[in-house]
């Protein structure tokens, strides 16, 4: 699955938290371990 070619992914909120600068780090942290144990399973 190309999650790379869709950067505007919400699968992707890696790539949001490596470009961007959000203030909410916690919950980015919290929706990338979510999307990794997504993707583990």
């Amino acid at each position: 699955m190309g999650y790379q070619r869709h950067r505007h992914s919400r699968c992707a909120p890696v790539a949001a938290a490596n470009g961007l600068t959000v203030p909410l780090r916690g919950r980015i942290k919290d929706e990338v371990i979510q999307a990794y144990r997504a993707a583990g399973n």
